[in-house]
């Protein structure tokens, strides 16, 4: 996501990260008076509607009405998105190790991923995340950061595909935490999935890739990779071991 940035325009995306909290806590007092008082407004405008005979001013106030609510619907979507976005940057500087709902935090970053325009409306996608995914003694950000870099890499090797579809899969069992993504991007060299592999594994160079960056991020849980591609499907899956 930062590839092609100089340093010092990655050291601004920094400082304006670093700001959200407080940015958000601002947000937060107008949309509560905004929500608030449509809610104020609705109860008052169905007051007047049942009082009322006159079949005219009720039509009129029928419409304000739905007005309202979709002043409400939009103002609880932008207050789910904020809340979202405040524990997330809470969390992303934590380094606490804390019994993980790995879960939530996909079906989270999925819908924060939204705000990629090519990831909304250009990519079909196949979600099937289990209900319950726990991984005990993590670090919340090792496991968004590993999901954006995945999703990063996905949308990058789809780029000139005319078919772009993903799949994106969480699952465990009784040995294992799996997450797999597949795409229907270009069929992968045994090349290709060596060297994938073995950046994914090893700790000692200065490989800066993607998988690289995973392997790091993950290595403390004992991860494994692994790469399956038939025709029209590259599958990659991460085993942790539970």
């Amino acid at each position: 996501m930062l590839k092609g940035l100089a340093k010092k325009n990655i050291s601004a995306l920094a400082n304006i990260g670093l700001l959200v909290k407080g940015v958000l806590h601002n947000m937060n007092s107008p949309l509560s008076a905004v929500l608030g008082r449509s809610e104020m407004l609705r109860f008052r405008l169905e007051k007047l509607k049942g009082s009322s005979a006159d079949a005219e001013i009720n039509e009129q106030l029928e419409k304000l009405i739905n007005d309202v609510e979709i002043i409400i619907k939009n103002c609880t979507k932008v207050n789910s998105i904020t809340s979202n976005l405040m524990q997330k940057s809470i969390s992303c500087v934590s380094e606490d190790k804390e019994n993980l709902n790995l879960s939530l935090l996909f079906n989270n970053e999925l819908i924060f991923m939204s705000a990629n325009m090519e990831f909304k409306h250009n990519i079909k996608k196949d979600i099937c995340i289990a209900d319950n995914v726990f991984i005990k003694d993590a670090i919340y950000v090792d496991f968004p950061n590993t999901l954006n870099e995945i999703l990063e890499n996905l949308i990058y090797v789809l780029r000139d595909s005319e078919n772009k579809e993903i799949s994106i899969k969480l699952h465990s069992d009784d040995n294992h935490i799996i997450m797999e993504f597949g795409n229907s991007g270009p069929d992968m060299e045994p090349s290709q999935k060596d060297q994938i592999i073995n950046s994914f594994s090893d700790r000692n160079s200065n490989n800066n890739s993607c998988f690289a960056r995973i392997g790091e991020l993950l290595c403390p849980y004992k991860a494994k990779l692994k790469i399956e591609s038939i025709k029209g499907n590259n599958e990659i899956k991460i085993m942790i071991p539970v």
